[in-house]
């Protein structure tokens, strides 16, 4: 068995990434709201409850670190390191909210378009869309590593977008007067943005609830792999699932020459540290058999 835990250098730097991402959006919000107000403008109010799911994204994370921080107990073995994939799955619900009101609000504003303050909207479309853009770059090196982070990432460059659309919005209505209908049509073309990126989000969540072989990962290279190993004559009742995003365990049989423990402890050091260099996996555990046996299935019967 070997382990090969989460540094806790990565968790402060998540969380600090986070945190600065918090700030800015909360700035955003009020920004938005407040000129939305001033000036009318439903597609300042809008954008700013856009905003505000960012807001709630990131709490949402957040709590989720926290969580997975904490360790393992008696009760929870592998500790709360799903509570980041939970956390993908709630902020993938918040995306969806936010599309079927997109939806709504582009077909509404089609059939009834609305006077837009262009002079306001312009100047702050683009401090929201600077914000976004900051927080994205923040975020961008965390998500990698991280579905949390990588659906909140979604949210905030669906709002840079939404953003963007807003400020073509505000130039067309200052320099075109009387001309709205990019309001409703950008809307709707956020609204399909982020179904896109919600069902690639959910995918992968859904696969590690279920406990399924990470995308990245070949079974059967995984055994070739082994398969090389001096002293390894075969390798079966292999399973590759993940814990998390970044926490991926496995678990097999290996079929060996009638050896010394030590002989075998050798051979399973050997196929962990492949494990772990050329297939990122951070967990083995794994059960040796020996000649001895001719009947492997008995030992594995109840595997």
């Amino acid at each position: 068995m070997s382990h090969n835990h989460r540094s806790s250098d990565l968790y402060n730097q998540n969380l600090s990434r986070l945190l600065l991402s918090l700030i800015l959006n909360l700035t955003i919000v009020i920004i938005e709201f407040v000129a939305g107000i001033y000036s009318h403008s439903l597609a300042l109010i809008s954008d700013s409850m856009h905003n505000l799911s960012d807001v709630s994204s990131i709490l949402i994370t957040l709590s989720a670190h926290k969580l997975s921080l904490k360790k393992a107990t008696y009760t929870k073995s592998f500790g709360f390191k799903r509570a980041e994939t939970i956390a993908a799955i709630l902020n993938v619900v918040l995306l969806l909210l936010v599309a079927a009101f997109l939806f709504w609000k582009g077909i509404k504003r089609i059939q009834h378009p609305e006077p837009i303050m262009g002079q306001v909207i312009i100047w702050v479309s683009l401090t929201a869309l600077t914000a976004n853009l900051l927080s994205v770059h923040i975020l961008k090196k965390g998500a990698s590593r991280d579905l949390s982070i990588k659906s909140t990432m979604v949210h905030l460059m669906t709002d840079a977008i939404s953003s963007l659309g807003v400020l073509l919005v505000g130039l067309s209505a200052y320099f075109i007067q009387n001309y709205y209908i990019l309001d409703p049509i950008l809307s709707i073309a956020i609204a399909i943005f982020i179904l896109v990126n919600c069902w690639e989000i959910l995918k992968e969540a859904l696969n590690i609830l279920l406990e399924g072989v990470p995308k990245d990962i070949d079974l059967e290279k995984i055994k070739t792999r082994l398969n090389t190993i001096e002293g390894i004559h075969d390798v079966h009742h292999i399973h590759v699932w993940g814990i998390s995003s970044q926490q991926i365990n496995a678990s097999f049989h290996i079929l060996l020459d009638n050896c010394s423990l030590a002989e075998a402890e050798k051979i399973m050091d050997q196929a962990c540290l492949i494990l772990q260099e050329e297939f990122g996996v951070n967990h083995v555990t794994i059960q040796p058999e020996t000649q001895k046996y001719h009947k492997v299935e008995t030992l594995c019967q109840i595997c």
